[in-house]
């Protein structure tokens, strides 16, 4: 079973191996490094302080005590909790294209939103990095609905202009998604609407249904 627990030191060994080229480097990382290839000593730089942060927490993904995926949880705006961010997400290049990304993903949701009460979770994606695109917006992930909202911005990566798109979830989202997964496991439909029946046209219908007998 597939758990999260908080980063500690010691993971950055197993996860800086997941980085296979100076490219795979850059859209996993954007800017932040701004170097290939990356050291655990590196990562651990990048991260340090975060024991004693409530504003930004590295998480580990787990399963059955071997390491599978890393990601990052951070307020945005350390005065606005309503508002978390994902970012630094990688599974483990064995385990790609099995649906670990997505349960790594699903797990970060559900703590975002049902332990750290937050009210939208955003996440930004290289348009070139297609199946991670595909793999956020499998488990609800969208464009911003808020036509004030950027969607997309520029950045500048090995002398290209690369593409970064802005993805979000709001908590009415997920509470929508989970519930209907839920009834999709118990093959439970969906709630239809009750009519509502107007008893004076009800009557009518009988009475006319009398006549014609």
């Amino acid at each position: 079973m597939l758990q999260l627990r908080r980063y500690v030191k010691s993971d950055a060994e197993t996860i800086v191996t997941w980085i296979a080229d100076e490219r795979t480097c850059y859209l996993w990382s954007a800017d932040r490094y701004g170097h290939y290839p990356v050291t655990p000593q590196d990562m651990n730089r990048q991260y340090d302080g975060f024991e004693e942060s409530r504003e930004f927490g590295p998480i580990t993904a787990v399963e059955d005590g071997k390491i599978v995926g890393h990601m990052i949880m951070r307020y945005p705006n350390p005065e606005d909790h309503s508002k978390i961010r994902f970012g630094f997400i990688i599974i483990d290049y064995l385990k790609r294209g099995r649906g670990y990304g997505a349960r790594m993903l699903r797990e970060a949701l559900k703590l975002a939103f049902d332990s750290f009460h937050a009210e939208k979770v955003t996440l930004g994606v290289f348009r070139d990095n297609v199946p991670a695109a595909l793999c956020y917006l499998s488990v609800g992930f969208h464009p911003p609905l808020d036509p004030d909202e950027p969607k997309e911005r520029t950045v500048n990566i090995m002398g290209e202009e690369w593409i970064c798109c802005e993805l979000e979830m709001s908590r009415a989202e997920y509470a929508a998604r989970i519930a209907e997964e839920a009834r999709a496991a118990t093959g439970e439909s969906e709630p239809q609407p009750v009519e509502t029946v107007d008893p004076k046209r009800e009557t009518d219908g009988e009475q006319n249904d009398s006549k014609t007998e």
